[in-house]
């Protein structure tokens, strides 16, 4: 990105997909420096899935997100090491408006973001901060009966989600059922 950024390459480009890399945390801040400055300025997606991003890259993306992409990102996709605390920096930006024109959020097979993770996204879908969210992805997050009730009490107040993905959790049958 740096070398066609300097090389006055411009792209038409609007999704950027880095998953399945093995990156790390390390590799975001030179990402977000990249985009920053220029490089992809029609990017609407950003999928980093199936690394090891965890909380300090979604840390690490902040800036990006919160700046030139704020109200433009359509997706986002992150893992496969984020936690609760990475959720509450996601679902921090949602509540500031950053990600009003979200549509999919991709946050599978992130182990550890278990009840606490999915309770601070359930409370910004229920609050209507993501109103453009159509497609979830929370299945393998270590998420249990708590987490799922949450989201259960979410997504009535999302009338934009089609999709909600919670599969290969450890949530029971009276919270799939609620979940339905």
């Amino acid at each position: 990105l740096e070398f066609a950024r300097d090389a006055g390459a411009a792209t038409a480009a609007f999704a950027l997909s880095l998953a399945r890399n093995r990156l790390t945390d390390a590799a975001v801040p030179p990402l977000v420096a990249a985009l920053e400055a220029g490089a992809m300025p029609a990017l609407v997606a950003l999928d980093l899935e199936g690394n090891e991003v965890g909380d300090a890259g979604v840390a690490a993306l902040r800036p990006l997100v919160a700046g030139r992409l704020s109200l433009r990102l359509r997706m986002l996709g992150i893992g496969g090491r984020v936690t609760a605390e990475g959720a509450r920096a996601l679902a921090a930006l949602a509540a500031d408006g950053h990600l009003a024109a979200l549509q999919i959020l991709r946050l599978h097979d992130n182990a550890g973001l278990g009840n606490e993770g999915a309770a601070a996204l359930a409370a910004v879908v229920a609050g209507g901060r993501l109103p453009k969210l159509k497609d979830l992805f929370l299945d393998r997050t270590g998420m249990g009966d708590a987490g799922a009730a949450a989201l259960a009490g979410a997504v009535r107040g999302a009338p934009a989600l089609q999709r909600l993905v919670v599969g290969g959790n450890a949530f029971g049958p009276p919270a799939a059922a609620e979940l339905k």
